[in-house]
């Protein structure tokens, strides 16, 4: 019973980190449910409830923090700027006459104004403030006007009140200030006046970095925490400034434990991560070619950086392959970096709720994506996986007193002449040794053909089994899903049509051996053959169901003597199966997640490690193997494969069925014949 507990355990931290951010599909649903909740029961939110539970729960508190969770609002509100900036353009460049280009001037002169209060917020748009560098025909204009005043006011209003505080000592007008921040009467004469003054200072602001606001807040609570009652003691004005603080301190903890869950750790190797440096180069790279249109700033991740935008090309593929000319062009990004086209790693990903993943961004990172295990390592590794198989290859022997008999003979006797038993011995090491090779033959013609560079095969030791089969990792990344897929599917392809080849012809030297020769057989175990119903019913088909019929109704285990073909034929067939489940970066992990995504493998393997879980908790036939291998894929093999150039545009329909075909298949080759 206890076996099956430490699988659970390790089940449930693998597949729900603190935040379940290996499924962000929970975490969605989760997120909807308690805000539902919340609204009903008038809960406080997330940062109210940091707020109260490291300070006393006072009235003036509970207003400091609803004033900090405005913070969050002013995100809604630079969205409607990148709208806005974006329909300029699009006026822009269809203007044909003067009356209409005035128009579209003016507009873009209050979008000037409203970038000016986007960078004093402290999040700072390059592609928008292009706009300021368009030329025009007619003069710019020296002064607001009254409409456009009014419409910077607007949105000068919606901010919140430790903004405008900070605004109006910024440029020098008084008015606003805590103790008159609901006087409506007041704000927007005031506000009216602030923007006016923005608007002659907005060089000096913007030449200014991007940190100003918090400098602002910060001085603007420290001078009023003595003599504002809205405030309080000085003491809670620095616990607030703490709190703004761990804000973006908690938000970047967040975004790495997303990314560590959704990119294997190759993406992040240490000191190999692109600088700001030579992200402004990609940046540029990506405005000359006009393929994909950024709406935000880079941001850093673990091992890189990301950029949201849209893609103006028709699909991925066209995209990475315009942004690669001018990429490869520029010698020092091309040699120690590569971009990707992947649905967004990040925390944001959840708050798009139209995509069921996230949109899709740029993703920059190195390009030396090489297993992180050293060389040595992996040879011990596959050592020991040898000494395991060899060690399998003589227990199939133990049973058969014929032959043990003999060999304490010849031991007794001196007698050096174990010829006979090495013959058979190496034709059992033959068999599995074929259908290995023909397994990594499938991954390596693949990788021949599409130009992608592996890694060499890892024998994988076993307990249950000779072997889990060879781990063949991926260096460099694959041009897009349909690769991947590919790559994935080969392998196992071949590995069953050789494992069927093998078995077949080792049932066919069972019956024709005859008896001297039957007897020095090695043998399987009965409940070893049940593994796998395809496999018993192929026997059956070659050897005939009345030799199975009295040995499978028998009650006692015993031992079943066939050609050595035969045993690693069968065994194999099952270890191939094994691979072919979508768990974790494995042969079927690849498959799946060329299928379904990053996110949607997750939800995949989620349900095969229950349906693995359920076979250990009421003790089936393989639970023992599926104990093992569940375990082994997810401690060793649990993440995900290294990120493809284009994950966005997804594989055919021929290869989904071709899925549903080798899964079935895979399902029939895993399932108990009792």
């Amino acid at each position: 019973m206890v076996h099956y507990r430490i699988f659970l355990f390790v089940l449930l931290h693998q597949l729900f980190v603190i935040d379940g951010f290996r499924f962000p599909i929970v975490t969605s649903i989760r997120r909807r449910f308690k805000s539902v909740k919340n609204n009903s029961n008038n809960k406080k939110t997330s940062v109210k409830s940091l707020i109260k539970k490291e300070f006393p729960p006072t009235e003036e508190l509970v207003e400091q923090s609803r004033l900090l969770e405005e913070r969050k609002d002013l995100n809604l509100y630079l969205e409607k700027i990148c709208t806005l900036e974006n329909e300029l353009k699009a006026i822009i460049q269809n203007t044909n006459n003067t009356s209409d280009f005035s128009q579209a001037e003016n507009r873009s002169n209050i979008l000037n104004e409203t970038l000016n209060l986007c960078h004093l917020v402290g999040i700072d748009f390059e592609d928008l403030k292009k706009v300021n560098e368009t030329k025009y025909t007619k003069a710019t204009v020296e002064s607001l006007s009254e409409s456009e005043a009014k419409l910077a006011t607007e949105y000068f209003l919606q901010i919140p009140l430790l903004y405008k505080v900070a605004f109006s000592k910024a440029v020098g007008v008084a008015g606003y200030d805590f103790e008159n921040f609901d006087n409506s009467i007041l704000e927007t004469p005031i506000a009216n006046k602030i923007i006016k003054e923005l608007y002659k200072k907005r060089k000096d602001f913007l030449a200014q970095n991007s940190n100003q606001l918090r400098t602002l807040i910060t001085s603007t609570i420290e001078s009023n925490q003595k003599s504002s009652s809205f405030i309080g003691e000085e003491q809670y004005s620095n616990n607030i400034i703490d709190v703004m603080n761990n804000i973006d301190t908690d938000e970047e903890a967040k975004v790495q434990r997303f990314v560590e869950s959704f990119l294997p750790k190759q993406t992040r190797k240490y000191g190999m991560a692109p600088t700001e440096k030579e992200v402004d180069i990609f940046l540029n790279l990506i405005d000359s070619s006009k393929a994909f249109e950024r709406v935000e700033p880079a941001q850093k991740i673990p091992g890189g950086f990301i950029i949201r935008g849209n893609n103006k090309k028709e699909d991925g593929e066209s995209l990475i392959g315009d942004l690669d000319e001018s990429f490869k062009e520029n010698t020092d990004l091309n040699k120690n970096f590569q971009f990707h086209y992947i649905v967004d790693p990040t925390p944001k990903a959840l708050e798009d709720f139209e995509g069921t993943f996230g949109k899709p961004v740029l993703l920059l990172i190195n390009k030396d994506l090489s297993p992180i295990s050293s060389p040595f390592l992996r040879s011990l590794v596959s050592l020991f996986g040898c000494f395991l198989l060899l060690e399998f290859c003589f227990g199939t022997f133990d049973s058969n007193n014929i032959v043990m008999e003999r060999l304490q003979n010849y031991n007794a006797l001196g007698l050096a002449d174990f010829g006979w038993f090495n013959e058979l011995l190496n034709t059992l090491l033959f068999g599995f040794g074929f259908t290995l090779v023909f397994h990594e033959l499938g991954h390596f013609l693949i990788a021949w053909k599409e130009k992608l560079e592996i890694t060499f095969p890892v024998v994988l030791p076993s307990i249950n089994l000779p072997f889990l089969g060879c781990s063949t990792s991926l260096t460099t990344s694959p041009k897009n899903l349909r690769q991947l897929f590919d790559f994935a599917l080969a392998g196992p392809c071949l590995g069953f049509i050789s494992s069927f080849v093998i078995l077949f012809l080792g049932l066919k030297l069972t019956l024709a051996a005859d008896a001297q020769t039957y007897e020095n057989f090695p043998s399987l175990k009965l409940s070893f053959l049940q593994m796998s119903a395809l496999g018993k019913s192929f026997m059956e088909s070659i050897l005939g169901q009345e030799v199975f019929l009295n040995s499978f109704n028998s009650s006692e285990d015993f031992d079943v003597q066939l050609h050595p073909f035969a045993i690693a034929g069968y065994t194999s067939l099952f270890i191939n199966a094994l691979n072919l489940l979508p768990l974790g970066n494995s042969d079927g992990g690849r498959m799946s997640q060329a299928i379904f995504g990053r996110n949607g493998h997750t939800l995949v393997q989620f349900l095969v490690y229950l349906g693995l879980l359920s076979s250990v908790i009421f003790n089936s036939h393989n639970s023992d193997i599926f104990l093992s291998y569940g375990l082994f894929c997810l401690l060793v093999q649990g993440e995900f494969e290294i990120c493809c150039r284009n994950e966005v545009d997804s594989i055919d329909f021929f290869r989904i069925l071709a899925t549903i075909s080798t899964w079935v298949v895979v399902i029939l080759t895993l399932t108990p014949s009792i």
